[in-house]
């Protein structure tokens, strides 16, 4: 897991004010400091792990006109024996991104996701990577 840019940031303003309550002596900063220091650990152990699930991909109808209606289903199956929490999932369609927000899922549940691609360009459109994303409650 890699931590985002906020992430990074309260890592160094926790560093900055553990450091300056160290040196000017004043607890309240040292304590601000490992709060932040608190919050980027826990977010890192709620966001930390990848979703497991299996997620198929179908692409409807394969051929379109420009300007037709085209859709992409993403169908998401916890296959796990445990509640699978919520979390992002993010494809590329050609030049466009599609973000669905899938919703938790219990043990061995399955769920579909429909949504209409942009279909207003012309030519071959790359499909992919697909990532899942897990995110905590500060973002």
């Amino acid at each position: 897991m890699r931590l985002t840019r906020r992430g990074v940031c309260t890592l160094v303003a926790a560093a900055l004010l553990i450091a300056l309550g160290l040196v000017a002596g004043y607890p309240l900063l040292l304590a601000l400091g490992a709060i932040a220091v608190g919050a980027v650990v826990a977010a890192l152990a709620v966001a930390g792990r990848a979703p497991r699930v299996d997620v198929i991909r179908e692409l409807h109808p394969d051929r379109v006109k420009r300007g037709a209606r085209a859709g992409i289903t993403l169908r998401v199956h916890n296959p796990g024996t445990r509640r699978q929490t919520g979390f992002t999932a993010v494809d590329r369609v050609g030049g466009f991104t599609l973000t669905v927000a899938v919703r938790s899922l219990a043990a061995g549940a399955e769920q579909s996701y429909l949504n209409e691609l942009p279909t207003s360009r012309r030519g071959k459109h790359e499909v992919g990577p697909l990532r899942l994303r897990r995110a905590d409650a500060f973002g």
